[in-house]
């Protein structure tokens, strides 16, 4: 039964895809789409797939989670070493502002 199903796919996906390339029916008795994916589906196989989908969604989430801390670490890194900056250079300041005065 699987063989035979298996089969009757191959069968109907090779018949469109000969019509979508060669614009030609490979069968006369046929129409233009013959392979139906929805046809070959069992449940089974489709728990897998959303099990695998939500999985890597989970880990999607996470990674972007950890992106999202070091963003927030390196800005933070960066206002601190602009402020750093910011202070050495006021103090360049005033120390020419002293040896002039």
């Amino acid at each position: 039964n699987l063989t035979r199903t298996l089969q009757t796919c191959r069968e109907h996906y090779y018949k469109e895809l000969c019509h979508l390339r060669h614009g030609r029916d490979p069968d006369v008795e046929h129409e233009a789409y013959w392979f139906t994916p929805q046809a070959y589906q069992d449940m089974v196989t489709k728990e897998m797939i959303c099990r695998l989908k939500e999985d890597l969604e989970e880990e999607f989430q996470e990674i972007v989670r950890n992106k999202d801390k070091d963003i927030t670490r390196l800005r933070n890194e960066l206002d601190l070493a602009q402020m750093m900056l910011d202070s050495n250079m006021e103090m360049a300041r005033l120390k020419k502002l002293l040896e002039i005065g």
